[in-house]
């Protein structure tokens, strides 16, 4: 059986399933995977290695090491069993007052995010929480129908993914933002390996430049938003604003660049260390450069001290 038509039954099947029955097999999955995917397990723990309080906790980073397995299982179950409609209703988002005063600028608003555990329940929650329309490129997976399929079951949630390898994508999200709409970016993993190379939790690691492009394109401010689960059913949040003169036309060439994401960087580690068992880029191996692609990083510009989040 393959790929695409498993996702498609578990699509049609799961949600008419009792969320507690499912619930129970994904846990009881995410067992099995931490104890017998060992290249996995392997990754995912240098990943997480990174993380300077996981790094000097051995059995902390064990701990989050088999507890990432546990939220990745929680995800898959959340893309394929839709959110209690109450359910987004009551989750806290901190610093919400300083989104509206960047939206109220009506210069539509590039929001990046990470790769959380909290994603799949999230997207249904960003339209009305950003009440704008909201697009995003996502990876282009493998094979067509599979992403065909997955465009089209998580466009279902409001939000409009388009695949990020497509020309089309750059122009759709200029025009968005023109409209005074949302771009949703992830910041923590550079897919098509065309970034910046710079300091992250220490080492180099490839950042995607595109929200400092769209940024000097169109003028849009830059946000980060980020979500994380909260006991069993819960989820929070936190908006992170960046001074509004962060990107300019002049912010040109590599050094340019890094220094424009630098607070961004920097803000996503804090967010990143606060919840890294919920951090599923730890499941990928290209967040990190190899030590053959390595040359010595550049330090992080002192801007770092620039990002702000209430």
């Amino acid at each position: 059986m393959n790929k695409t038509l498993l996702f498609r039954l578990a699509f049609r099947w799961l949600p008419h399933v009792p969320r507690g029955l499912v619930r129970g097999a994904v846990e009881a999955a995410a067992l099995g995977a931490y104890a017998f995917a060992a290249t996995t397990r392997r990754r995912v723990r240098r990943n997480l290695r990174h993380i300077p309080t996981l790094a000097a906790n051995p059995l902390a980073l064990e701990r989050a090491t088999r507890r990432a397995f546990r939220f990745l299982m929680l995800n898959y179950m959340d893309l394929f069993v839709p959110p209690p409609a109450d359910a987004l209703l009551r989750f806290p988002i901190r610093n919400i007052e300083a989104l509206r005063a960047v939206q109220a600028a009506g210069r539509g608003c590039i929001f990046l995010a990470v790769h959380s555990a909290a994603f799949e329940w999230g997207r249904y929650a960003m339209p009305p929480v950003l009440g704008t329309p909201v697009m995003g490129p996502v990876e282009a997976v493998q094979p067509p129908e599979l992403l065909a399929l997955l465009l089209a079951e998580r466009g279902k949630s409001g939000v409009r993914f388009l695949p990020i390898t497509e020309g089309a994508t750059l122009r759709e999200m200029i025009a968005a933002l023109r409209r005074n709409e949302t771009v949703l970016l992830a910041l923590d993993r550079d897919v098509l390996h065309t970034g910046v190379v710079m300091p992250f939790f220490g080492a180099p690691a490839r950042i995607p430049t595109g929200p400092i492009a769209l940024a000097r394109l169109t003028g849009a401010p830059i946000v980060m938003g980020t979500l994380w689960r909260s006991g069993m059913n819960g989820l929070e949040g936190t908006v992170i604003t960046f001074p509004p003169d962060l990107v300019g036309p002049e912010t040109r060439g590599d050094e340019a660049v890094r220094r424009a994401l630098a607070p961004l960087v920097a803000a996503m580690e804090r967010e990143i260390q606060q919840h890294p068992e919920q951090w599923l880029a730890a499941f990928t191996d290209d967040v990190w450069l190899a030590p053959e692609q390595t040359a010595p990083p550049a330090e992080l510009p002192a801007e770092n001290s620039r990002a702000s989040a209430g």
